[in-house]
């Protein structure tokens, strides 16, 4: 990554003292200027000014170029006084160009999380599954946004989808865990006696992805899933 920018400039609120002017004026023939910038020919050498040649600038010929030193502004009838460019200062005559480059040390990396189901027999009509995030949120650690869901073997969606934000900063792994319910669909009576997928995809700029998943078997013995338990 390449960063630059323009110069930039100075406001001042109050007045101008005088001693923020310069007290030479620019001489010469046929002097144009402004409060930062003197054009004309034969301009006059003043310790006040840093002067370029037209050969200097790239040019075979033509006007001379002076500069006020510092931030002194010349005088000049007019509204504008109060910005203030710099003249020859370093933010005037150099363009800033930083180069960043991030080590892979210092990327920032995510908490891993343990997706797993209490029980590996599924007998009701929901599915508790149990999150374990083995590590803070701090400093470079960040969290995951997992999106959670149960499946068939085809992969038929059998129960909703959970959205979970696995993000703690607590110190105490115990107080990381936590506990998802998935309620099974009426489409999950099909596949009774079989073993389906539990499974994460984290969502990242609006896209999921596969993260983790785990296994348990459908054993209900009699009744529909959506039956009250």
């Amino acid at each position: 990554m390449l960063v630059t920018a323009d110069h930039g400039f100075l406001y001042q609120r109050s007045d101008l003292e005088p001693a923020e002017y310069l007290s030479e004026t620019p001489q010469g023939d046929a002097v144009v200027f402004g409060r930062r910038h003197v054009i004309g020919e034969g301009l006059k050498d003043q310790s006040a000014f840093t002067t370029w040649t037209p050969q200097a600038l790239g040019y075979d010929g033509g006007d001379e170029v002076q500069i006020p030193r510092g931030l002194h502004r010349l005088r000049k009838q007019g509204a504008g006084y109060q910005y203030v460019h710099g003249g020859a200062s370093l933010q005037e005559v150099v363009v800033p160009l930083v180069t960043l480059t991030r080590g892979r040390s210092t990327a920032a990396s995510k908490v891993t999380v343990d997706v797993n189901v209490s029980t590996p027999t599924i007998t009701t009509s929901t599915v508790m599954v149990t999150l374990l995030q083995r590590d803070p949120v701090r400093g470079k650690k960040r969290g995951r946004e997992l999106v959670i869901g149960a499946y068939a073997p085809d992969g038929v969606l059998l129960s909703g989808e959970r959205t979970v934000d696995v993000a703690s900063e607590a110190e105490d792994i115990r107080d990381r865990g936590r506990t998802v319910e998935l309620v099974l669909n009426e489409e999950a009576e099909r596949y009774n006696g079989q073993v389906i997928t539990i499974r994460a995809a984290e969502r990242v700029n609006g896209q999921l992805t596969p993260y983790q998943s785990t296994t348990a078997t459908l054993q209900r013995g009699f009744g529909g899933f959506n039956d009250a338990f």
